[in-house]
């Protein structure tokens, strides 16, 4: 299984948590440094509960003293600061059949990472146990001589129900049916457990990778194996009763066209996903034994592609316009949808480099309304695959954690 440094004991599940600690907590994790006078304005809670959660998040670890504020008079008021040394996360995705792990601080900074790759022909029981094994063994190795595990972000794909921590299915398993994943996982690592989609946890990783980012609403198209979309609004993705709002790769783009695995035709994942890609690729391999197409490596990067289109191949430029135009149609019908603007496109379109970025720019300008088009603004998102989405995991699983109680 997998690599990078470790061993050590699993933390004990939290107790309950105080809804006044907590907000205190929160205060901190989200505003750096503020004094007792500055946290009861911004949590509502009065002076003399506010210092019993700033006593009781000292004694955890959790929070500390900073220094001094500025003096309004008299002797100069404390500074408190959240500590992100007095924890770790667990962040996981699970995009079968490989799933991806990072430790991080409470920060989410990452410490390690690793990933590993399970046998689908397993029957889904066993599945699970050969899942659970890899994440202990991860977990045992990663935390020796770090703070103690807290919390736990777990990401997933297919249909999840996420108020019950229940993976519904998948299509990748068939037969995997309403896993109870949150207490499975929970009673392995002994630490709260919290469900999201991949797709989400995309998109809390790239809200993440830049300051502000979250608090401006943008759409983040994953152009993957299939196409997912997201719009991140007030810093929250906005799911669906599935976990599934933003299915755009399932939208019909060529009435009666290529059959779809969703059992539909012409949906826009048969056209422009990387899964399409490829397709056509070969395609254009068999018609064309002897063209420079069939000299990339397999899987074609398509910056392998774009490069060829650029040095003036007939075949490869006719095999980005192809992708440039389906994915501007998806992109313009986001954007006409949800009239956001900000759009960051991951997955293996996020090599495409900056002509690419341009010619889709471009595509998609021309199919929208001349002020939406004006106020497009596209980037490739420059993220780490292997890591975004279980540091999204983790990120979400920290926006929940609640500190714990003493015994």
């Amino acid at each position: 299984m997998g690599q990078r440094e470790l061993a050590g004991p699993m933390a004990q599940r939290p107790g309950r948590p105080s809804s006044s600690r907590n907000a205190v907590l929160q205060a901190l994790k989200t505003s750096g440094e503020l004094t007792v006078e500055e946290l009861v304005r911004r949590t509502g809670i009065s002076q003399p509960t506010v210092l019993k959660a700033l006593g009781a998040l000292q004694q955890d670890g959790l929070i500390e003293r900073s220094g001094q504020g500025e003096s309004t008079g008299g002797r100069p008021p404390a500074l408190y600061r959240y500590n992100p040394r007095a924890g770790t996360v667990l962040g996981l995705e699970v995009e079968l059949p490989v799933v991806r792990a990072v430790l991080t601080d409470l920060a989410g900074d990452v410490l390690a990472a690793w990933h590993w790759t399970l046998d689908l022909g397993l029957e889904a029981p066993r599945l699970l146990e050969e899942w659970l094994a890899g994440v202990q063994a991860f977990v045992t190795g990663q935390v020796a001589g770090r703070a103690p595990l807290q919390t736990c972000g777990l990401a997933v794909t297919g249909f999840i129900d996420q108020g019950r921590g229940v993976w519904l299915s998948t299509p990748r398993v068939p037969t995997l049916r309403d896993w109870p994943v949150e207490r499975h996982l929970h009673a392995a690592l002994g630490v709260p457990v919290h469900l999201l989609h991949q797709i989400d946890a995309l998109t809390l990783a790239e809200a993440g990778r830049q300051p502000g980012q979250s608090e401006q609403p943008f759409l983040y198209f994953d152009v993957a194996q299939g196409i997912g979309l997201r719009l991140m609004r007030a810093g929250v993705p906005l799911t669906g009763m599935f976990g599934n709002a933003g299915l755009i790769g399932h939208t019909t783009v060529v009435p009666d066209g290529l059959p779809c695995v969703c059992g539909n035709r012409g949906c826009l994942e048969m056209y422009a996903s990387a899964r399409a890609f490829r397709r056509l690729l070969d395609e254009l391999r068999d018609l064309h034994p002897g063209a420079a197409l069939n000299h990339l490596g397999r899987p074609a990067e398509l910056a392998d592609a774009l490069h060829l289109a650029g040095s003036g191949d007939p075949h490869a430029r006719g095999l980005v316009e192809h992708l440039v135009r389906f994915l501007g149609i998806g992109v313009a019908n986001a954007v006409n949808v949800f009239e956001v603007t900000n759009v960051v496109l991951g997955g293996f379109v996020s090599g495409g480099g900056e002509e690419f970025r341009r010619h889709l720019l471009h595509e998609a300008r021309t199919r929208l309304q001349p002020i939406l088009g004006r106020e497009l603004h596209l980037v490739l998102s420059t993220a780490d695959r292997d890591t975004a989405a279980p540091l999204g995991a983790a990120r979400h699983a920290l926006h929940h954690m609640a500190p714990p109680t003493p015994a």
